[in-house]
Order: C-alpha cells, then sequence, then structure tokens
C-alpha cells in the first residue's frame, strides 16, 4: 500500500512524503502440538502466535464457539479439565490480508483413584550398595 502525505512548514516549502507499508498475511510463527493428553482435573495449556501487518486477530473456538480472542498472541487456559473439555480446538488468526488457522485435539483421560482396602499391590524393595568416600581438603570452601 502507498500512502501519500504533506508537509507544510512555517517557510511556505511543501514536503511530500511518499510512504511505502508491505501488507503482510498472517503466519502462526509458534503453536501447540497437534494432539494434547491430559488427565482430568489438571491444567490445559494451549498456545497459538501469530505474526502479520497489519497485526493478526488470533482467535480459540471450540466448535461453533469462540473462546478467547487476541492480538497477535494468545494462551488458552482451561483450568480443571473435565472429559466435557474433550474436542477439537482450532486457532484461527485472520487480517484484512487473509486467514490460517490449525487444530489442536485435545484427549482427557480420567483420574486414577484408589480406595482404601480396595486394591492390593505387591511390593518391590531393592537394595543398594553405595561407597562414599569423603576426603579432608583444608583449604576447601563450605558448600
Amino acid at each position: 500500500m502507498l500512502r501519500l502525505g504533506f508537509y507544510w512548514p512555517k517557510n511556505n516549502v511543501v514536503f511530500i512524503c511518499l510512504y511505502f507499508l508491505s501488507l503482510v498475511p498472517p503466519t502462526i510463527t509458534f503453536k501447540s502440538k497437534d494432539k494434547v493428553t491430559i488427565i482430568e482435573g489438571n491444567v490445559l495449556y494451549l498456545f497459538c502466535e501469530a505474526d502479520s501487518n497489519p497485526a493478526p486477530l488470533v482467535t480459540w473456538r471450540k466448535g461453533s464457539r469462540v473462546l478467547q480472542r487476541g492480538k497477535g498472541k494468545t494462551e488458552l487456559i482451561i483450568r480443571d479439565v473435565s472429559e466435557n473439555d474433550a474436542g477439537i480446538y482450532e486457532c484461527e488468526v485472520s487480517n484484512s490480508i487473509g486467514t490460517k488457522s490449525y487444530t489442536v485435539e485435545v484427549t482427557i483421560k480420567g483420574k486414577v483413584t484408589f480406595k482404601h482396602g480396595e486394591y492390593r499391590t505387591p511390593c518391590f524393595q531393592a537394595m543398594y550398595m553405595i561407597k562414599i568416600t569423603f576426603k579432608h581438603r583444608p583449604n576447601a570452601l563450605p558448600l
């Protein structure tokens, strides 16, 4: 894009300024893995960073529902995830020149819980013999 600007200082001399603005479509520069597995109750952390001119709008969606929007970089954080949070998440970056997107498949694994007396597991013990030698050094500094 080319812009033309005029400048009139006090001495009545006219300066004409040409501005060249480079318009760049968005590119995703940093993103989460394509597949993420997390244990129920933990924190899901997805990120999406993009670059363009003009600055991109970054939108996180799950299905048709918009979860979050931001400029240039967004981090989608879902605390205490449950099975309802599993699915396909989409990060879309867009500006007036174009749009790019990528998806993340999120799988939630259930918590492993144990109730007293319900499970019995064998107990394994191992012994290791470790030899430690200390040498006295009179000029050594303490740790």
